[in-house]
């Protein structure tokens, strides 16, 4: 439940971003609404996953949810650009701290052969959540008005904190804070093992900063009234994939599954390169779904079993800091190739089939060598 809240609180107010912008003045640089939040989100995952493995899980999610209450409450009062960008960054803070603390959370509690199905279900309620805010969003905004809907994605974020508090710490013998917790060094920042691993889960990446970016304007472009409608079918066959594809990663191997589903995802872009009508652009974000769906709770169950015992918050928040990074470079860059010019949006979504290809082969050509001790 604290995790579907969350979600909802987060992505209500991404498909009304860019026209918010616009009304402040900036009509370019749309894609630094989505990569200056994933950005925040990838720099604050070492201190995340530090902080999890020392303090606790709950405290940091409560952290993140303390920021998105505050942070949501000050978009209203942001009437310059800068002050806008300067939200989101803070805001990708919280993003860069809940999916640590839940996912080590989740861990914690689940046998050993059950980690995929059980990240799958965590990840069902989060998408949950996420199609709950895409839904309620726009129509909050364009029903009543978009202060109204900042607002009550602060009440959303800061009634997790009260689901939360109720909730028992896993991690045994917890520490106090401390001030040195805050002294990252490099080492705090990946687990040296999975480097190679998040670098290609950074490519595979692109394609999630990408959509959130350019979907909101091409809805428009193919006259959809409701700016989420894609998200909407992205985020439901997401949700009936999670749970099958977390018992099927466990049951065959995380890596054929991810590959079967960065597959999926690829052959979305190229159908969303192809997209002249409603009807495909609807089903490339079912497919997409399906992929992505399928990729991400064998990757989180990856990285755990890749995980020392005693540092799986650090593991998580290596491999989803690559998932972050690799969010922001597409966000950015497909908005640097968009440039508010319909007629570039095939490059945008080539260019995001290319790092999938290359990560698809990365991995294939790996597999059989046991890489890293992939499981």
């Amino acid at each position: 439940m604290s995790s579907m809240m969350f979600f909802t609180s987060i992505n209500m107010i991404v498909a009304e971003l860019p026209t918010y912008l616009e009304r402040i003045g900036e009509n370019s640089n749309k894609g630094l609404i989505m990569s200056l939040f994933f950005w925040g989100a990838a720099l604050s995952r070492p201190l995340s996953g530090k902080l999890a493995d020392h303090i606790g899980r709950i405290p940091v999610m409560i952290t993140a949810s303390l920021i998105g209450a505050l942070v949501a409450i000050f978009y209203p009062l942001a009437i310059t650009v800068g002050s806008f960008f300067f939200l989101r960054f803070l805001h990708g803070l919280s993003m860069g701290f809940y999916p640590v603390g839940s996912a080590a959370y989740v861990a914690d509690i689940v046998p050993d052969t059950k980690i995929g199905q059980s990240m799958g279900i965590m990840g069902l309620f989060n998408n949950l959540g996420t199609t709950l805010g895409f839904a309620l969003g726009p129509v909050i905004a364009t029903q009543v008005s978009t202060t109204l809907m900042f607002y009550i994605s602060s009440v959303l974020s800061a009634m997790v904190i009260l689901l939360l508090v109720k909730m028992k710490e896993p991690r045994k013998n917890v520490a106090r804070l401390e001030k040195t917790f805050f002294n990252l060094k490099l080492t705090d920042f990946f687990v040296p093992k999975m480097l190679k691993f998040s670098l290609v889960t950074m490519l595979s990446s692109f394609c999630f900063g990408t959509i959130f970016t350019i979907i909101p304007d091409m809805s428009d472009h193919l006259k959809f009234s409701h700016r989420g409608i894609f998200f909407l079918f992205f985020i439901i066959s997401t949700m009936l994939i999670r749970v099958l594809a977390g018992k099927t990663s466990d049951k065959y191997g995380y890596l054929p599954v991810f590959i079967f589903g960065s597959t999926l995802a690829l052959v979305s872009m190229l159908m969303l390169a192809h997209t002249q009508s409603q009807s495909l652009f609807l089903t490339s974000g079912v497919v997409l779904g399906l992929g992505l769906g399928m990729c991400h709770p064998a990757l989180l169950a990856w990285t755990v079993k890749m995980s020392p015992k005693t540092a799986v918050g650090k593991g998580l928040s290596t491999t989803l800091m690559a998932v972050q990074m690799g969010s922001g470079l597409g966000a950015f860059v497909s908005g640097w190739i968009y440039d508010n010019d319909t007629n570039r949006l095939p490059l945008v979504f080539y260019v995001c089939s290319f790092t999938l290809l290359v990560s698809i082969l990365y991995f294939v050509l790996q597999g059989n060598k046991k890489l890293h001790n992939l499981p």
